[in-house]
């Protein structure tokens, strides 16, 4: 994909967030064929948007959602922009929304850096690298009209469907658990929209952290301490409508809630 394409696209993106308008699409001369390409464009997205970055988010972490959007054998990685990183309990009500589909995941702040020069990582020293565990949500949200019906290397581009994050207190005695078997549920106005556990992320949620680590490494790129990291969805996605309350409990692991 020629240099001047992946300009276009980045810049047709950025425009769409700036003015807070949908796209149906990438044009066509822009449009990435491959993984490689939407990452090139989603670097530039970034670099334009010029927002400092409060770590990452992993998607297409399940079978089903890699199905989903094309993605046979590959998770897929985005920056989560600082800007759009809350705490617990968040108030959304003044930040703009195409769309709000909720995910619950796990999520790790690290407390030292993993240098690419270190690489390449295994659980061990992912594990010594993590300060704290938090139950988490994501929020989803696109550029895209029909976001499902663009294909993974567009969602990609636009930085894998970024929206919000909002980052839970820290867990107690989550090391030496199997977050894999911990149960999450998800609350949407007091009633209960989705179940699910750590064993819907393929590889389990360190599983997946160890693979961006090493997948950032192989591109010269690594974590930083104070990086927050997300490892994908426990519940699936679960849209809802302005003025819903949601609440993700994770049990011993502690909630997290949002209002809209």
């Amino acid at each position: 994909m020629h240099a001047s394409a992946v300009e276009r696209a980045a810049r047709a993106l950025y425009a769409a967030r700036s003015d807070r308008v949908r796209i149906d699409g990438l044009p066509e001369s822009c449009r990435p064929p491959t993984l490689e390409d939407a990452y090139r464009i989603q670097d530039r997205l970034i670099a334009l948007l010029g927002e400092p970055i409060g770590g990452w988010k992993i998607g297409a972490t399940s079978q089903k959602a890699r199905d989903f959007v094309g993605i046979s054998d590959a998770s897929l990685r985005a920056r989560m922009l600082g800007v759009n990183c809350y705490e617990h309990p968040a108030a959304l009500g003044e930040h703009f929304f195409f769309m709000r589909a909720i995910e619950c995941e796990f999520a790790f702040t690290l407390g030292r850096d993993l240098e690419p020069s270190a690489a390449p990582f295994d659980e061990d020293a992912v594990l010594d690298a993590i300060e704290d565990m938090h139950p988490a949500i994501e929020i989803s949200d696109s550029r895209y009209t029909d976001w499902t019906g663009v294909g993974g290397p567009a969602l990609v581009a636009d930085n894998c469907n970024d929206g919000a994050f909002v980052r839970g207190p820290p867990a107690d005695g989550w090391r030496g658990s199997d977050l894999t078997r911990h149960q999450v549920t998800l609350h949407v106005d007091d009633r209960v929209a989705a179940r699910g556990s750590g064993g819907e992320v393929i590889t389990g949620p360190l599983g997946v952290l160890v693979w961006l680590a090493n997948d950032l490494a192989a591109r010269g790129m690594g974590l930083g301490a104070g990086q927050v990291v997300t490892t994908g969805s426990c519940t699936g996605v679960v849209p809802v409508e302005p003025g819903a309350r949601v609440r993700a409990d994770f049990g011993s692991f502690g909630v997290v809630e949002a209002e809209f």
